[in-house]
């Protein structure tokens, strides 16, 4: 009984306002304010979630999950790319080249990022291959000359299908050699992605050594699909230890000049996710703000609390409640009023986040009705991912917030002596 009786006075101090509504009122604005608080920290961070998987969706249709480069042919070998398909991370395999090389027609030219891709395999390694990408392939197999060129490039360029392109490598060109330009017919174009893809051209693997010979030092790759994206690391390191036990096969001096490295989706496109999370992280803190606003509310509730049962305080300390249960009195009043805050912020927030788009349309019409001019709103375009995990450390840090801010009052209360207290009663 006595250990309920904390948890039985501080329900009771919640909800009997009816003596000072100014308290309630304070306690409700202090909920409101964790409430908004929780629900829009969880609907930003559901639609950050949502910009990174569409900015990794797009990046990714033009660079691989995992590149391994060597300056050893052997990584090439059949038997090498059976052994990492065994892999259980691994769903595919295909070797490229990639260099920069300049695109000239009629007297314009521009400088590209140029990757020579074997036509049989690159369809089982691309993340967005459609017909038209799978036809274009087919073709690229059958024709030594042909090029694919990103939607983007595409445009920049403004080539159509059957255009004459000339391509030569960046270093032959700054060497003046211009025998070595080879010309090529534009296939068509295909997605590449919005991110880091506006200037990457396709051709065959033999067009492309042939292309850029000796002038990339005879860098290697292979180009890994995985099944699972978050286990890049530990798969990155499992291939490189089976490609460097399969060049056990080289002489002394061919292991001994043999570079071997590997490249994770992550470590290609490092600038732009860790930009991303930085911008997620500080926009947290920034909204974090808002739940400490609601947890000052509570301090300067419970001060006027405290206040207020300083009489009542003193009766229980000579009826011989401790000083321990007198702090977790008031201390569960700052629990409840987080907790409760919490709880309708995550509900409120994943309310909103699975309901934006269609709060989106509602918006874009409203703002279309009272604007005059004719301008295009894109809020039901936002895609949001809910992380539950990340919507839970929210709640929880909110409620660690509200109960730390009950510190102060509660120790304030269980420091009143009834002697002072009762002594003009």
């Amino acid at each position: 009984m006595l250990q309920a009786l904390p948890l039985f006075i501080g329900l009771r101090y919640i909800f009997s306002g009816k003596k000072n509504i100014f308290l309630s009122i304070v306690s409700s604005i202090s909920m409101l304010g964790i409430t908004l608080g929780v629900a829009i920290l969880i609907i930003v961070l559901a639609i950050m979630n949502g910009s990174i998987a569409t900015l990794r969706s797009e990046a990714l249709k033009s660079v691989p999950h995992l590149t391994i480069s060597s300056n050893i042919r052997m990584v090439w070998s059949e038997q090498l790319i059976q052994k990492l398909l065994d892999l259980d991370n691994v769903d595919a395999v295909a070797p490229f080249v990639q260099g920069e090389a300049s695109i000239s027609k009629n007297g314009a030219t521009e400088f590209i990022r140029v990757r020579g891709v074997d036509p049989t395999r690159e369809g089982s390694v691309a993340t967005n291959v459609n017909q038209t990408y799978a036809d274009l392939l087919a073709d690229l197999a059958l024709r030594d000359s042909g090029l694919i060129l990103g939607y983007r490039l595409l445009g920049i360029l403004r080539q159509s299908s059957s255009d004459e392109v000339m391509l030569n490598s960046l270093k032959k060109l700054v060497q003046r050699d211009f025998k070595t330009a080879k010309a090529f017919s534009v296939l068509g174009g295909v997605d590449l992605g919005i991110y880091g893809s506006g200037d990457l051209a396709l051709i065959s693997l033999s067009s492309a050594e042939k292309l850029f010979g000796d002038t990339d030092q005879n860098q290697f790759h292979l180009r890994l699909k995985l099944k699972d994206l978050d286990a890049t690391t530990a798969t990155k390191l499992e291939v490189i230890k089976i490609i460097r036990t399969f060049f056990s096969k080289l002489s002394d001096k061919e292991q001994q000049t043999a570079d071997l490295t590997g490249a994770t989706w992550r470590e290609s496109e490092a600038s732009l996710f860790n930009a991303l999370q930085m911008e997620k992280l500080l926009t947290s803190i920034m909204l974090s703000m808002i739940v400490i606003i609601g947890a000052v509310n509570i301090v300067s509730t419970l001060i006027m609390m405290v206040s207020e049962k300083k009489a009542d305080v003193a009766i229980l300390r000579t009826m011989g409640i401790s000083r321990l249960d007198v702090l977790l009195i008031f201390m569960i009043q700052g629990f409840i009023v987080g907790f409760f805050g919490a709880f309708l912020g995550l509900v409120l927030g994943a309310l909103i986040t699975f309901n934006l788009t269609d709060i989106g349309v509602v918006i874009e019409t409203l703002a279309g009705s009272f604007s005059s001019d004719q301008q295009l709103y894109f809020l039901s375009h936002l895609k949001a991912e809910l992380i539950w995990s990340e919507s839970l450390l929210v709640v929880v840090s909110a409620l660690a917030v509200s109960i730390f801010a009950t510190l102060y009052p509660a120790v304030t209360a269980s420091k009143v002596m009834p002697v002072d207290v009762l002594r003009y009663e």
